[in-house]
């Protein structure tokens, strides 16, 4: 898994539900973005990013639940941008490799 593809991926997902479960953001991100991370990894990330104040964390009904923070949304928009920007530029250099390429051979 990429550096900050779970961070972008869990972000992501509490941007359509208010307050969610871990178990639900567990079965979500392997659900819906077929992510392959281990229960364990995705609830210490969790608690990771409640530490960040990317999200909020509360106790309900024996378990916690959490909910993307401003914090966490100006994250995700910056995360998404920074992907923008690393497939662009990517493609860029592909692009560059084969006109440098067609020029060497010619």
């Amino acid at each position: 898994m990429k550096y900050n593809e779970l961070k972008a991926a869990i972000l992501h997902l509490l941007t359509t539900d208010g307050w969610c479960e871990s178990n639900r953001i567990i079965a979500r991100a392997r659900s819906e973005l077929g992510l392959s991370a281990s229960p364990r990894a995705v609830r210490m990330a969790l608690l990771r990013y409640n530490r960040y104040g990317l999200v909020h964390r509360e106790w309900r009904g024996g378990e916690y639940v959490y909910r993307l923070s401003d914090r966490g949304a100006k994250r995700l928009v910056w995360l998404r941008d920074t992907a923008a920007i690393e497939s662009t530029g990517s493609d860029a250099n592909r692009v560059s490799s084969r006109l440098s390429g067609a020029n060497a051979s010619q």
